[in-house]
């Protein structure tokens, strides 16, 4: 589920076009996997868990894997988007710019 939404937003405009929030996200992406991964591994070591309680801390890790895994989607978007900033796109001669639309241009 959580992959769905991560693909169907990298279909949409990019709402920061300068790229301006992208080390806040990666920051924040990174922290949100070590902080939960933390909770878990500090849960662990609880010598009072029931078993069930011990079932859902293995879902919790398995999400946390899976929230990592869509994490790395996201950052390698990013820096694919990196490469279609304003500053890139500005800094390229109208020649080259169209050069490179020309093969993405759908067929007629």
């Amino acid at each position: 589920m959580l992959g769905k939404t991560v693909s169907s937003a990298w279909r949409r405009p990019a709402g920061d076009p300068h790229g301006q929030a992208q080390p806040i996200v990666v920051s924040a992406l990174e922290a949100t996997g070590y902080f939960l991964q933390n909770h878990a591994d500090r849960w662990k070591t609880d010598p009072g868990l029931t078993d069930a309680q011990r079932a859902d801390l293995a879902v919790y890790e398995k999400l946390i894997a899976q929230l990592r895994r869509v994490n790395s989607d996201v950052l390698a978007m990013a820096a694919e988007l990196s490469h279609g900033t304003i500053e890139t796109v500005l800094a390229k001669s109208d020649l080259q710019l169209g050069m490179e639309a020309l093969p993405r241009r759908p067929p007629a």
